[in-house]
């Protein structure tokens, strides 16, 4: 599955939920990230801006996004922070958290 994302300085990120549109093997599938979501995807121990965590989540963000435009009807694709903390990682199929990763994400 193809999973493309708008460049991080394109998307919106004021406050509350960033709503962005990824393309999912040519179509358009409206997303969005909670803030939770958000700090888990960056899964990192630091301060940094709403637009970097983004980017630097990308990578988890996009196994959500392809796993839910599967079986997505038409609609959004919500991504929480559970989704997040549950997802299989590319170390061979082990289970990956961010539970406990402290990552302030300032709006």
């Amino acid at each position: 599955m193809n999973v493309l994302f708008p460049q991080a300085d394109s998307v919106y990120v004021g406050e509350g939920p960033i709503y962005f549109d990824a393309i999912v093997d040519g179509v358009t599938v409206n997303c969005v990230l909670t803030e939770h979501a958000l700090a888990a995807a960056a899964g990192i121990d630091q301060v940094m801006s709403r637009r970097e965590a983004f980017a630097f989540g990308q990578p988890a963000i996009k196994e959500v996004v392809a796993r839910r435009a599967r079986h997505a009807a038409l609609g959004p694709i919500v991504i929480t922070r559970a989704e997040l903390d549950y997802r299989g990682g590319h170390d061979g199929g082990a289970q990956r958290t961010a539970t406990g990763v402290r990552c302030s994400v300032p709006r």
